[in-house]
C-alpha cells in the first residue's frame, strides 16, 4: 500500500520591495505597493495593525496595490501588508502614510538662517519663531548661503522654546566641522544632555537630537539623528564618515522610520512605531549638549554638559526644524537650493498632477446627473469609440434630461 503524500508547498513569500512612506494631497488618492516573489500569492493590508477590508473609498486590500481615493486625515497612519502563500507569510515593513500641503513651510517652526553680520542674536525667519541667543563669543563668517554662525568649541546658541512635535519632525542643516575634530559634535537638540535611558523608571529627558559622533574604531566622525519614543530611543547613525568642508545634514522621523540624510541621500535609516515623547525641557541647544548647574535643582542654570559638552567647532548655516516629517525629495530640494546659495524656504515642494475622478452616474426626475472631483471637463458620446464632444459644464457637476439611449462619459484636464 503506498501512503499519500501532500504537495511541496514550496517556499514562503519573500518582500523584495516594502511598501514606502507616502503623502497625498487632502481629497486625492494614495496609492502604496509591495513587491514579492513566491508562488500563488495573497496579500492583506493593514492600517494601524488591523486588516483593511475593501470598499468605499479603499481598494486593493487584498493585492500588491492598496489605493486610498478621497484621502483624508481619517486615512493618515502606519501601513504595511501581510503576504502569503501555502507554504507560510511575511510582513512587511511599516510606512507612514500623511496629507501634504506640498509647501516646504508647512510645519516650519525654527529657520535660523544665521546671516547676521554682528551682534549676539541670530534671528528666527519664522513669524512668531524664537530667537537663538548666544552664549559665548559670537563669530559671523562667510557661509554656504549667505553668512554663518561659526561655532569655537566653547560658544553656542540658546533657543528658549519651541513648538513641539507629536507625530513626526525633521531638521536640516549646512555643517562645515573643523578638520580634526574629536569629539562627539551636537549640531541641534532638544535633549539634556543627551537622549538617553536612565534610572529604574526609563526616563528620557528631551525629545531629540541631531549631530555627529566620534567613531571609536576610527575616530572619524558619522552622522547622527535620535528621537525620544516612550521609555526608548530611536537612534540612526550612518557608516560613511560625515565629510569635510560644507555639507547638507538633515534627518526626518514619521512614526515608522528615523531616516538620516547628508547631502540629500539617504545614508542610514531605523525602524520604530510610537509618537515623539512630549520633552520635559522646552529649551532647543544649537553647538553643545547643556546639563544643570545643580541636576538635582531642575531651577539651576544651564551650563554646557561637564562631562560631555559636545560643542561643535565651526560654522553652521540655514539650520531648519519642523514639526512634521520630509520626504526624501523635500530633503533633496533642500540640499539643491543650497548649492545654489539658496535657503530652504526657496524650495517648491512639486506636487503630482491630480487625474479627475467620476462617480457613478445617478437619475432623478428624469435626468442623469454626473458629478466629479479634482477638475478637468466633462465629455460625452453615443459610444465608447466617440464622437467625444464637451458638455460645456466644467464645475464637477453636470444633468441633462435622459434619453433611453446608450450614452459614454468622460472627464478630461
Amino acid at each position: 500500500m503506498r501512503l499519500a503524500t501532500s504537495p511541496n508547498p514550496g517556499a514562503p513569500p519573500v518582500i523584495t520591495v516594502d511598501p514606502q512612506p507616502t503623502v497625498a494631497a487632502t481629497n486625492t488618492t494614495a496609492t502604496l505597493t509591495v513587491t514579492a516573489t513566491g508562488s500563488s500569492l495573497t496579500y492583506q493590508w493593514r492600517k494601524n495593525g488591523v486588516s483593511l477590508p475593501n470598499g468605499g473609498h479603499v481598494s486593493g486590500a487584498t493585492t500588491s496595490t492598496l489605493s486610498i481615493s478621497s484621502f483624508s486625515a481619517e486615512d493618515v497612519g502606519i501601513y504595511s501588508v501581510a503576504v502569503f502563500n501555502p507554504a507560510g507569510s511575511s510582513i512587511s515593513k511599516n510606512a507612514s502614510v500623511r496629507i501634504s500641503k506640498y509647501s516646504i513651510t508647512d510645519g516650519l517652526v525654527g529657520n535660523w538662517k544665521l546671516d547676521e553680520t554682528t551682534g549676539t542674536v541670530a534671528a528666527n525667519s519664522v513669524a512668531g519663531g524664537q530667537v537663538g541667543v548666544v552664549n559665548g563669543t559670537a563669530s559671523w563668517v562667510a557661509g554656504q548661503i549667505a553668512n554663518a554662525f561659526s561655532f569655537d568649541g566653547a560658544s553656542y546658541l540658546f533657543v528658549t522654546n519651541y513648538p513641539k512635535a507629536t507625530k513626526g519632525i525633521a531638521a536640516s542643516g549646512w555643517v562645515n566641522v573643523t578638520a580634526g575634530t574629536a569629539t562627539d559634535v551636537v549640531v541641534i537638540q532638544n535633549a539634556q544632555p543627551t537622549l538617553t535611558i536612565s534610572g529604574g523608571a526609563g526616563r528620557i529627558i528631551g525629545q531629540f537630537q541631531m549631530g555627529l559622533v566620534l567613531d571609536a574604531n576610527d575616530q572619524t566622525l558619522k552622522p547622527m539623528a535620535a528621537v525620544g519614543i516612550g521609555p526608548n530611543v530611536a537612534r540612526t547613525i550612518g557608516t560613511a564618515t560625515f565629510p569635510s568642508g560644507w555639507h547638507h545634514l538633515a534627518f526626518s522621523a514619521d512614526g515608522a522610520q528615523i531616516r538620516l540624510y547628508v547631502d540629500g541621500q539617504q545614508v542610514s535609516s531605523s525602524d520604530y512605531l510610537a509618537d515623539i515623547n512630549p520633552p520635559d525641557i522646552a529649551y532647543l541647544s544649537i553647538g553643545a549638549a547643556l546639563n544643570l548647574t545643580d541636576t538635582a535643582d531642575p531651577l539651576s542654570p544651564l551650563i554646557p554638559d561637564p562631562n560631555a559638552p559636545n560643542q561643535m567647532n565651526g560654522p553652521l548655516d540655514d539650520l531648519g526644524l519642523w514639526t512634521r516629517a520630509l520626504a526624501a525629495n523635500e530633503i533633496t530640494g533642500i540640499y539643491n537650493a543650497g548649492l545654489q546659495h539658496q535657503s530652504l524656504t526657496t524650495v517648491i515642494v512639486p506636487q503630482p498632477a491630480v487625474q479627475p475622478e467620476i462617480g457613478d452616474p445617478t437619475v432623478t426626475g428624469g435626468n442623469i446627473n454626473i458629478t466629479w472631483t479634482n477638475g478637468g471637463t466633462l465629455f460625452s458620446a453615443p459610444s465608447a469609440n466617440g464622437p467625444w464632444v464637451t458638455t460645456g459644464d466644467s464645475d464637477g457637476s453636470f444633468s441633462e434630461p435622459t434619453t433611453g439611449t446608450a450614452k459614454y462619459y468622460q472627464v478630461v484636464r
